[in-house]
C-alpha cells in the first residue's frame, strides 16, 4: 500500500469549470482520493469535477473557502479511513509534487 492510498485531497471549488477537470484528472494520477467541495458555483464546476471522477459535495450558496475546507475535512473524517489530508486548489496553482512533500 502506498502513502497516497491513505491520503485524501480536499479541494474547495468555486467557478473553476474551465480548468477543474484537467487539474483533477492530472492530480488523480497520484492521489486517487479526492473530495471537491463546490461552494455555490454558478458555472459547470460540479459537472466538470464529477467528469474527472472525484467525489463532490456542494454548498447551495457561497460560504467561503474556510467553510468549503471544513465540509471537506468533515467528509473525510466521517466517511473514510484516511491517515492524511492535503488541501489543493482547483485552479491549478499547486503542483502535484508539492502535495507529495
Amino acid at each position: 500500500m502506498q502513502l497516497t492510498d491513505k491520503t485524501w485531497l480536499v479541494v474547495p471549488l468555486y467557478n473553476e469549470g474551465k480548468v477543474v477537470r484537467e487539474v483533477l484528472t492530472k492530480v488523480r494520477k497520484t492521489f486517487p482520493n479526492i473530495i471537491c467541495v463546490d461552494d455555490g458555483s454558478s458555472d459547470n464546476s460540479i459537472e466538470e469535477a464529477l467528469a474527472a471522477g472525484v467525489t463532490v459535495a456542494a454548498h447551495p450558496i457561497n460560504l467561503g473557502q474556510g467553510a468549503a475546507l471544513q465540509t471537506g475535512f468533515s467528509y473525510v473524517l466521517e466517511n473514510t479511513d484516511a491517515k492524511y489530508v492535503v488541501t489543493y486548489d482547483a485552479d491549478g496553482q499547486h503542483r502535484v509534487e508539492d502535495a507529495l512533500a
